[in-house]
């Protein structure tokens, strides 16, 4: 069976705009970038495309030299783009980088611009963290003006209740079990005897972090006793 002599590429944003071109298998991609490009009202220059996450795609390739099916799905995005870097006090700030440049480059600059060093920060995307410093915008599909949070990367956590407080370092990925058992020990109380709460929202999950609680530092935890106790089990 004959390879197709024409295949249908499609270029979309990622934000439902799609176009849809057919191509010779041999003919490179520098005459359908440009022609997208040229729709976009746009330089070339300034477009990134890539393919299954793979990019930037080669302006001398083929279909053929990629193994790209028919109805191949390529994605477009701006080459340069900004990220918002926001604090754990709602500010921001808005760093250039590219497409495939490391993170690193973004968080230096900004721990540069806050007069702090980097090794004392805490980035983070949608909740998940810590960001590798060799990740790039393309590899987290990232696009311009997408947000990454940022904290300190130790968090003093307070807990009071019972008559009494502690008052402890954790990490934004340390499990709340261990701010909960140190708690219990100093109050000389079974863990499993305690209520930890937050705001009045509770009870707080053992496995669950900082990160995941959107804790900011100094950030107090309430502790009660349990209306109803397990049941201790004797001899």
């Amino acid at each position: 069976m004959s390879r197709m002599k024409t295949l249908r590429i499609c270029i979309t944003d990622g934000h439902g705009d799609e176009l849809s071109y057919s191509k010779g298998t041999t003919t490179t991609f520098s005459r359908v970038f440009n022609v997208y490009a040229a729709r976009k009202h746009v330089p070339v220059t300034a477009l990134f495309f890539s393919i299954a996450g793979v990019g930037p795609i080669d302006v001398t390739s083929t279909p053929i030299s990629l193994q790209l099916q028919n109805n191949a799905l390529i994605r477009c995005r701006l080459n340069m783009l900004r990220v918002r870097i926001r604090d754990e006090n709602g500010n921001t700030l808005k760093v250039g980088t590219t497409q495939t440049a490391p993170l690193s480059q973004v968080f230096e600059a900004y721990a540069a611009r806050q007069h702090v060093r980097v090794t004392s920060l805490f980035f983070s995307f949608g909740c998940v963290g810590p960001i590798d410093e060799t990740s790039t915008p393309l590899s987290l599909q990232l696009e311009d003006q997408d947000q990454i949070d940022c904290c300190p990367s130790k968090l003093f956590i307070v807990v009071r209740g019972l008559s009494g407080s502690l008052k402890m370092t954790l990490s934004p990925t340390t499990k709340m079990s261990r701010l909960f058992k140190a708690f219990a020990a100093r109050m000389n109380v079974p863990v499993t005897y305690l209520v930890f709460s937050k705001d009045g929202v509770g009870p707080i999950d053992k496995r669950a972090t900082p990160l995941s609680l959107h804790l900011q530092d100094c950030d107090q935890i309430d502790c009660v006793l349990r209306s109803d106790p397990p049941q201790q089990r004797y001899p």
